[in-house]
Order: structure tokens, then C-alpha cells, then sequence
């Protein structure tokens, strides 16, 4: 089968998924609720495939603490599946992380804040994530995964969903598939 032209640039190693659990009623040091982490351009960039508990500690352990935190404020979005909790559990870990690491950072360093995350999901994490917003500031866009599909009526979803999808798209190098 042919390779898609939006792919035919990717090279080995320019892409690597890195599952930090792959379904575990309880986590363990080995085995850890559903994450993964794709890793883009040696870490510069990634996106993170659902946030179960302790991915943190999962991505610490398999690039160390050092690298896993520069992972963590590398990422551009993290898309939550559903809401299970072995799919959302770390979610509101990794964003209070996140937030102090960029914290920290400009302090030493004076740096601009990092970009803010884009967290797709479906609508009930939104309600949950705003009532959290309340007690830890979250620099991210969040984004319904229903408004990235035409609704019933055919319409394509609104201007800013589209170009918020479309950044992090650019920011990642790829292209929308139609």
C-alpha cells in the first residue's frame, strides 16, 4: 500500500510511541493505566493519548526526571478518549505539574511562559476541568472532541475550534487528513 503524502516526509525515528501503561485496574512500578506518549522531534515536541494516573511518573522513569519534566512542558495537547478514570486520572497531576515547572522556569530564567496546552476530551471532562481551573490556574485551550467533527446538520465546527486544531497541527509539522 502507498504512503500517505502527508507521511512520505517521516522518517524512522522521527516518531516514537512510548506507552507508559497499557490497562491495569492498580498501578504498579511495571504496569500503569492507559497513557502514551508520542514523542516527536527527540522530545521537543508531544502529544499525550489519554492521561492515567501517575503517567508522570511513567514518563520520569523511562527518560528520568530532568528530561521527563522538559517532555511534560514540551507537549502540545493531550486528547482524553473518554472518561474512565484510568483514562483522565493524571490529568490533573500533569496540569498543576506543568504549570509549576513553567512557574519555576521563568523565575530562574526569565523565559516566556510555554505555550498553552490544547486538552481535547469529550464534554463531562470540561465541567470537571473547570471546577479545577478554580484551584490551579491551567494555561491550556480545551476542546471538545465532538466539535472536531461536522455535526448532524453537516455544519463544520466553529472558526476556533478549527484554529486551535489547525496550530497544533502546524506547531506538530502535519496536516489535516480530509
Amino acid at each position: 500500500a502507498a504512503v500517505p503524502a502527508e507521511l512520505s516526509r517521516v522518517r524512522r525515528g522521527d516518531v516514537s510511541l512510548v506507552f507508559l501503561g497499557t490497562v491495569s485496574s492498580v498501578p504498579s512500578k511495571f504496569r500503569n493505566v492507559t497513557s502514551i506518549y508520542v514523542d516527536l522531534m527527540g522530545g521537543s515536541e508531544g502529544l499525550l493519548l489519554d492521561a492515567g494516573e501517575d503517567a508522570m511518573g511513567q514518563l520520569k522513569r523511562r527518560y528520568g526526571p530532568e528530561d521527563a519534566e522538559r517532555r511534560l512542558l514540551g507537549l502540545s495537547a493531550i486528547f482524553v478518549t473518554h472518561m474512565h478514570a484510568d483514562h483522565h486520572g493524571g490529568l490533573y497531576r500533569l496540569l498543576q505539574l506543568r504549570y509549576d515547572l513553567d512557574q519555576q522556569r521563568q523565575a530562574a530564567t526569565g523565559a516566556a511562559p510555554a505555550r498553552p496546552l490544547l486538552v481535547i476530551g469529550p464534554p463531562p471532562l470540561f465541567r470537571s476541568l473547570a471546577a479545577y481551573r478554580d484551584v490551579v490556574p491551567q494555561p491550556a485551550h480545551f476542546l471538545c472532541n465532538n466539535q472536531l467533527l461536522p455535526n448532524f446538520s453537516g455544519r463544520p465546527p466553529p472558526p476556533v475550534v478549527t484554529s486551535l486544531y489547525n496550530q497544533v497541527l502546524s506547531r506538530l509539522r502535519l496536516r489535516a487528513i480530509r
